[in-house]
């Protein structure tokens, strides 16, 4: 512990150094003169006022200026420097904590361990104030929402290392951020994904193994080339009470992807519950829910180049269920550091606060991700991803003072913050819903420690 606290705290000084800051801040436009407003009090202002920002002011934050920092100025002249160079200058901080993570701790996930790494890959999205929507296009038609903020997300679950963040407005589509990530991904990685980056092209071009939902309607053909008739699987897995299928398929027609998928029976209310939702939404553009989709609504399909000998149906359909961790993760950015809230202030003040939760939150996704890992390495038990979070927006105050380059003091946080963990955030298993441990202790059937 002692290792990563100060490996993570030489981490953190370096992300905030002086001298880098002030470089980061000239290149960006952030500053083309000496002033009182250093870039690192500006930061260390605006990141805590950041989990604030619903409640925090101009005043209050020129308060906290004055208190932490030293920096005596008036609001109106606080409010000129948030502009679009301090927009820049918050990205590009952004960029450089992705490149400063630390990756060294791994989860020894037994039943993972045939993979480096296994990535999680999902978008979230939210509403921007309407003001912003010349800088952030949203949706239009039925679903009509004037200004959109998208943030894609690819995780390693082993590490907890963000391997891809992008961000965009309603026209970052998931397909087109899949592409993105695919060749950074390789042989020895597992890419789980949901169905907004389906893409035959994409399932062709990957260099690593994949985990995939089926896309509706998705033309199936076995193995002899002949297309599989749903109706006939149906009858066929009710008649002998069958679990799953587990075989090899072509999937498309002009595009055609061989690989294997697992195919088991929806529950009624799963079922009842796809076509409802499609046929709300289908109804919204004026059309019908097909008689084929509703087929499909009653399937679970899994598709993966994975082969038997090294996870068995079981643990495929298992597997992808981790893939809510990264829902999980991006319910914690929203409800612990508010990343989609904030009250209807300038644009650019705004986006300031939106980014700089971003950065706050990345700071603090390394210490959560990594002290979970080295608590379940001594106990062997797993925390609460939540709750850990959670927790860790309390320690706002402490990471102010990180950024002032207090060293001992950022050593001596994270250690209470492990041992907080290690005490007290354990995960639980439910009695009646599979939790993470039930999915890490199916998937580890495969692979007994």
């Amino acid at each position: 512990m002692t290792r990563f606290s100060n490996a993570f705290a030489e981490k953190v000084s370096a992300l905030f150094d002086d001298k880098q800051l002030s470089s980061l801040a000239k290149d960006t436009g952030f500053i083309k003169r000496k002033r009182q407003l250093t870039p690192k009090a500006f930061l260390g202002t605006l990141l805590v006022g950041a989990l604030d920002k619903y409640e925090s002011t101009l005043k209050l934050e020129v308060i906290a200026l004055k208190k932490y920092f030293g920096v005596s100025i008036r609001p109106q002249s606080y409010d000129e420097h948030i502009n679009r160079y301090a927009v820049e200058f918050i990205k590009e901080m952004i960029t450089k904590c992705l490149k400063s993570q630390l990756n060294q701790v791994v989860n020894p996930q037994v039943g993972l361990a045939k993979w480096r790494r296994v990535i999680l890959h999902d978008s979230t999205q939210f509403k921007l104030p309407n003001r912003l929507k010349s800088l952030f296009k949203g949706f239009g038609g039925n679903l009509k929402c004037d200004s959109l903020f998208k943030v894609q997300n690819a995780c390693d679950l082993k590490s907890g290392a963000i391997a891809e963040l992008e961000v965009g407005d309603a026209r970052l589509q998931d397909a087109t951020s899949g592409k993105k990530v695919v060749p950074q991904c390789g042989e020895d990685d597992l890419l789980i994904r949901d169905l907004g980056y389906f893409e035959l092209d994409g399932f062709q071009k990957m260099g690593c193994d994949y985990l995939s939902r089926l896309k509706p309607k998705t033309t199936l053909y076995d193995e002899h080339g002949e297309k599989i008739d749903l109706k006939k699987i149906q009858a066929k897995m009710k008649k002998n009470a069958l679990e799953y299928l587990d075989m090899p398929v072509t999937i498309g027609v002009k595009k055609k992807v061989n690989t294997r998928i697992v195919i088991s029976l929806a529950a009624k209310q799963v079922k009842d519950e796809r076509i409802r939702k499609a046929t709300k939404q289908n109804k919204s553009y004026g059309n019908q829910t097909s008689k084929e989709f509703k087929l499909y609504a009653g399937f679970n399909f899994f598709i993966t180049n994975v082969g038997k000998e090294d996870l068995t149906a079981e643990q495929i359909m298992a597997l992808y269920r981790v893939r809510w961790q990264i829902e999980l993760m991006f319910k914690g950015w929203k409800s612990y550091f508010k990343l989609n809230v904030f009250k209807d202030c300038k644009p650019h003040r705004v986006l300031c606060y939106v980014y700089s939760s971003l950065l706050m939150i990345l700071i603090n996704w390394q210490i959560v991700s990594i002290c979970m890992k080295l608590a379940h390495l001594q106990t062997e038990k797993y925390s609460s991803m939540l709750q850990a979070m959670k927790y860790q927006v309390v320690l706002r105050e402490e990471i102010r003072l990180w950024i002032k380059g207090e060293f001992s003091q950022i050593c001596e946080d994270i250690k209470k913050h492990f041992l907080h963990i290690y005490e007290h955030i354990q995960l639980s298993k439910r009695k009646y819903r599979a939790n993470y441990i039930d999915i890490v202790e199916k998937v580890n059937g495969k692979y007994p420690r």
